[in-house]
């Protein structure tokens, strides 16, 4: 199966019409395509470009960054909830009462969005999330 997949990501057209119904890719992975510039319209050279495309949640994946899986502070599993959203600044906090601890996370410089998310408003916490790319 994974030569599959190597194989149809591979020799598909764009990978950007893949990324967010690829059943065996899932939205939690991050994907490196490398490509000769020759290929790309715009450049003549043919040393190898790498776009970072990485998905994001504004609860599971703020912006694209890992959120840590418990808080620093009161060791709650999970604690995370968002308390300021902007297209290129989230802040989540702590949902304990007592705890107060606060996370922010910042858009990832060169940074650019590539496919809206499905299922609720985007990047909303009903939403499947958001695709991002990045030339590395």
């Amino acid at each position: 199966m994974e030569y599959f997949v190597q194989r149809f990501i591979r020799l598909r057209p764009s990978i950007e019409a893949l990324l967010h119904n690829h059943e065996s890719l899932g939205s939690h992975t991050s994907v490196v395509l490398f490509q000769k510039k020759k290929l790309l319209p715009t450049n003549a050279d043919e040393d190898p470009v790498a776009t970072l495309y990485f998905w994001s949640h504004v609860v599971i994946r703020p912006l694209g960054h890992p959120v840590p899986m418990q808080c620093s502070s009161c060791h709650v599993l999970r604690p995370w909830k968002p308390k300021h959203v902007k297209d290129d600044h989230v802040v989540h906090g702590c949902k304990t009462p007592q705890c107060g601890e606060i996370r922010e996370y910042q858009l990832i410089e060169g940074d650019k969005l590539i496919h809206q998310g499905f299922g609720g408003k985007d990047n909303s916490r009903g939403s499947r999330g958001l695709w991002h790319h990045k030339c590395m």
